[in-house]
């Protein structure tokens, strides 16, 4: 079955696609003026506690894009997404559609926290201490609460 992209899938595609290119040009434009030595690895109150050299800011970034492809490529194939619910002619539509939502969302959270993590890379800071606990409990909760979702609809 195929979903065909909404407006809210177009607006949450068109955000990755803007913090994905906006941390790329930026990484771009700073990277003569980045210092040699990063930080690569942050303890839960967000202070640096492991170092390498400006290129592992490039590794994050590389690995933020082929998430965020790689994801972008799952939401056109609902029918091989291992769903906690049976599908059926009657609930199909709901559950893919409620499915693409939470892969979106979750998409989206985690482009924005490989960004925020760059882009503190970029400019040798430290990652806010809020910054840990508030990324878990937003990723945590869309996926139990996307979760819970999909199962209500899988049960009409």
């Amino acid at each position: 079955m195929r979903i065909k992209n909404n407006v809210f899938d177009w607006n949450i595609n068109a955000l990755c696609l803007a913090m994905c290119a906006g941390t790329g040009i930026l990484l771009a434009g700073k990277w003569n003026t980045m210092p040699s030595k990063i930080a690569t690895h942050f303890d839960l109150m967000g202070n640096p506690n492991g170092y390498s050299g400006k290129g592992g800011v490039v590794v994050i970034f590389v690995v933020m894009l082929v998430m965020c492809a790689g994801m972008t490529l799952a939401e056109s194939f609902p029918n091989l997404w291992n769903l906690p619910v049976t599908i059926n002619e009657h609930n199909a539509y709901a559950v893919y559609r409620a499915s693409k939502y939470l892969l979106e969302i979750v998409k989206l959270l985690l482009v924005l926290t490989f960004a925020v993590i760059v882009i503190v890379q970029i400019y040798g800071k430290s990652l806010p201490v809020w910054f840990t606990p508030v990324e878990l409990v937003l990723i945590l909760g869309t996926t139990i609460v996307g979760t819970i979702v999909v199962v209500r609809k899988g049960k009409r």
